[in-house]
């Protein structure tokens, strides 16, 4: 067995841009790493074993990876270990260490802030009429991180959909725009905002546990910092882990990788790939 195998639905970022699902990876795709490098897929194949979940304690985010699956980790000097996962669990002193997710920088595709602004209006008018969004511009998600950080401020500033509680920026969305929401949840990630999700009647609360003073300069002119928590930021955005043995068997993928490297999940967390032994 190699040593990057996770349960069924986990999600990887791409290199050019999304993400694909790792059941769905095929040989000759790349994955995209911590720097922006290229991680090319050679080989895949699958199982069923005993998988664990990789809980993140502090947002809720989950994915499931095989028992000789490398996690990535860091402690508290921003020193970073690649273990596997049985022989982290063997480790006396696991509170040290940290899931972590870092940003990534995607091509600019040159949008002028107007066209992002009207790009929000149009979205907030549907959900406003109950109208389906047809097709997501994917543009505007995989962009630079100022552009992802005006499209995010814009659509959460427009009509004055949010709260301020407990320093935290807390907004809504319809619970039928299920595609938009998880939009919305990757860029929160991709920004080292942390975020997490509560259902409210017919919309899906989202809050920002997290905003970083580079986050908040989008924001300043419309909310004042007395009424947030703001952070300084930071390379990586760190979170407690917890990992729990599921029950039964389950299938898992695996894949193969063309020289060691690093690549990032959808949620941003760092995981790490290495070549088949």
């Amino acid at each position: 067995m190699s040593n990057q195998c996770f349960g069924e639905g986990t999600r990887i970022m791409l290199y050019d841009e999304g993400y694909k699902r790792v059941e769905d990876v095929k040989k000759h795709d790349f994955f995209i790493g911590p720097n922006n490098t290229k991680c090319e897929i050679i080989n895949t194949y699958t199982g069923s074993d005993f998988l664990y979940k990789i809980i993140d304690l502090d947002y809720n985010y989950v994915y499931t990876v095989t028992e000789n699956h490398i996690l990535t980790l860091i402690n508290s000097n921003n020193e970073i270990l690649d273990i596997k996962l049985k022989d982290f669990l063997d480790k006396k002193k696991k509170c040290i260490y940290y899931g972590f997710r870092v940003m990534v920088d995607y091509k600019n595709k040159n949008f002028t802030e107007e066209e992002i602004n009207n790009y929000v209006d149009d979205i907030i008018e549907k959900i406003k009429n109950n109208e389906k969004i047809n097709l997501f511009d994917d543009e505007f998600i995989f962009n630079t991180i100022n552009i992802r950080s005006i499209f995010l401020s814009s659509l959460i500033l427009k009509d004055n959909n949010y709260d301020l509680i407990n320093g935290n920026i807390v907004f809504y969305l319809n619970i039928n725009y299920v595609k938009l929401i998880d939009k919305i949840l990757f860029l929160c990630f991709s920004l080292h905002l942390n975020p997490t999700t509560e259902r409210v009647d017919n919309a899906i609360e989202i809050t920002i546990n997290t905003c970083t003073s580079d986050f908040f300069s989008y924001l300043q002119n419309k909310i004042s910092d007395d009424y947030l928590d703001i952070l300084e930021d930071d390379s990586v955005s760190t979170y407690n882990i917890k990992i729990v043995k599921e029950e039964k068997k389950n299938k898992y993928y695996g894949f193969e990788t063309k020289e060691n490297n690093r690549f990032i999940l959808w949620d941003s967390s760092v995981s790490y790939s290495s070549t088949k032994n």
